[in-house]
């Protein structure tokens, strides 16, 4: 995937080839640690979703303050995507530290889903992003969690250029490794088409969240951070930090 980057001074913000995709990132420069897994999280914000919207906003928090005790932490950078028929970046990668809470403010709902375009730009942002860190001398790993609770019904992009897509960015050897996880939430109508996907697309894992309770909730993002944690301790072998079998919540 061809990509271009901006300097802003801070950031380094990138267009993914044509498309009206963009990623940004910190300026390699501004990073005092020499290796670092990309974290991504895509965010389904179409209107089924805004009945527990309040829900994932907290589940997103106990994600990123878990993964800010980890002892990996200086090592994580960390990208929030949303998406309904429009992908949109909240905010590119950057360290922990610099976050704040995210609040329901910020996460409006409603329109259709681009699934297949949220996750086929969420790679490429990750992938053009690590590209830069690599030719700078850094080593990467990245992890890219999609939550949604239904079918795709808006995109441009398929399932198979989704997979050219992962299997390009294996193929370049720019990341040690890279796992695409798919949560769905209350999907349980669009169960079957949800794995196709990750069959099809070739995604590492499905994972089914029965319903969006705040328990349930609460151990999904239990999952998330360890499987965060995990990657990133495996940077430098290859291999994901993510279970490998199906789980379901």
């Amino acid at each position: 995937m061809k990509f271009s980057t901006v300097d802003d001074g801070e950031m380094l913000n990138g267009k993914i080839g044509t498309s009206s995709f963009v990623y940004s990132g910190i300026r390699p420069d501004k990073l005092d640690a020499t290796e670092y897994t990309l974290v991504t999280v895509v965010r389904d914000k179409s209107g089924s979703v805004d009945a527990f919207s309040g829900d994932l906003v907290d589940m997103l928090n106990a994600v990123k303050d878990a993964c800010g005790k980890s002892p990996r932490a200086e090592n994580l950078l960390f990208r929030l995507v949303d998406f309904n028929q429009v992908v949109e970046e909240v905010h590119g990668f950057v360290p922990l530290n610099t976050l704040g809470k995210y609040t329901a403010s910020q996460f409006r709902c409603g329109g259709m889903t681009a699934l297949f375009d949220s996750t086929f730009s969420a790679i490429g942002g990750a992938s053009a992003y690590a590209k830069t860190l690599v030719d700078q001398d850094f080593s990467v790993n990245g992890i890219i969690f999609i939550i949604t609770d239904g079918a795709d019904n808006s995109s441009i992009n398929t399932p198979d250029s989704v997979k050219k897509e992962i299997e390009k960015v294996l193929a370049e050897e720019v990341m040690d490794s890279l796992s695409v996880v798919l949560i769905g939430i209350n999907a349980k109508d669009c169960k079957d088409f949800l794995q196709n996907f990750v069959a099809r697309g070739s995604l590492t894992q499905y994972v089914e969240v029965a319903d969006a309770s705040p328990q349930r909730l609460a151990k999904l993002a239990g999952f998330v951070s360890k499987s965060i944690s995990s990657t990133s301790q495996n940077i430098g072998t290859g291999t994901s930090g993510v279970v490998p079998q199906s789980l379901s919540f």
